[in-house]
């Protein structure tokens, strides 16, 4: 395969990235909501790593430890928006 052609098919996958990753920021705008309605925390530590050890199940051992930093980088994210969601 051609280098353009490999090219073209992270674009097509980082495009279908980018609409998950804007779904999953939707759910969390509710789970802001619904953690400011019940006086919850916005941090879960034990949420977070129930969620890390399936990403590194799913990924397999080769790309285990990206995954779960990539998810890490989601979670600061996420609980970064539903802080300056809640401080509306």
């Amino acid at each position: 395969m051609e280098l353009l052609e490999l090219r073209r098919e992270i674009d097509r996958l980082d495009e279908e990235l980018v609409t998950l990753f804007c779904q999953r920021m939707e759910i969390a705008a509710k789970v802001a909501d619904y953690k400011k309605e019940n006086n919850l925390p916005i941090h879960h530590p034990g949420r977070e790593q129930e969620v890390l050890e399936k990403v590194g199940a799913l990924a397999g051992p080769e790309w285990e430890d990206y995954a779960k930093n990539l998810y890490v980088k989601i979670f600061e994210l996420s609980r970064a928006y539903q802080k300056a969601r809640n401080d509306r």
